[in-house]
């Protein structure tokens, strides 16, 4: 039998309605609106995704930073969802960029902005900035501003981008994203094993 489609669908309410419906309760329509972004990404079968469902994840994600423009882990849950799984690189980047529009200070996000610029974009110099933003913040890894050197003097080098999805990984919780990464992470990395076997036949 073919594979059925989730019929989960959240229903999609814009933002600024949901900050005049939920008055002083805005966080937790912010948390109830998390759950059901939680919910649809869970839900989704890897073999029926459709593009549609990406832009519903946005528009939960999108909501969720409407109602609470604070809540740094649904900026970062849904970049890296978009990027990583789904290779929605303008629509991950538009979360991201909301989240600095916000002023979160959370070395994560243009991070994350660094990351899909250096390995979904291959514009090297905006993720070299992005990263520069990212060391700036307190809390941040202190190998940035020498990834972000690397940036500069290599470009596409596959170690960059093995450092670099190693950070995506640390930067979310979620086991799913995490397997994913993972397996890139190991792509490149047996990429890079066999270039060495034919140099040296």
């Amino acid at each position: 039998m073919p594979a059925r489609e989730s019929a989960y669908r959240p229903s999609l309410v814009s933002g600024s309605l949901l900050r005049f419906i939920a008055l002083e309760y805005k966080e937790v329509m912010a948390d109830t609106t998390w759950l059901q972004a939680v919910q649809f990404l869970g839900n989704r079968d890897k073999a029926l995704r459709k593009k549609q469902d990406d832009q519903v994840l946005y528009d939960l994600i999108n909501r969720v930073t409407d109602l609470d423009a604070r809540f740094e882990y649904a900026y970062i849950f849904g970049a890296i969802s978009l990027s990583v799984l789904s290779d929605e690189i303008n629509l991950s980047n538009a979360l991201l960029q909301k989240g600095i529009k916000n002023n979160i200070r959370n070395w994560n996000i243009p991070f994350l902005l660094a990351f899909n610029h250096f390995y979904h974009l291959q514009d090297y110099s905006k993720a070299a900035y992005y990263i520069n933003l990212a060391s700036r913040i307190e809390g941040s890894p202190p190998y940035f501003p020498f990834l972000a050197a690397r940036f500069y003097a290599k470009g596409g080098d596959p170690q960059t981008a093995i450092l670099f999805l190693k950070g995506v990984y640390l930067s979310t919780k979620d086991e799913k994203m995490r397997e994913k990464i993972a397996e890139r992470i190991a792509e490149i990395e047996k990429n890079l094993d066999l270039g060495k076997e034919r140099g040296n036949n």
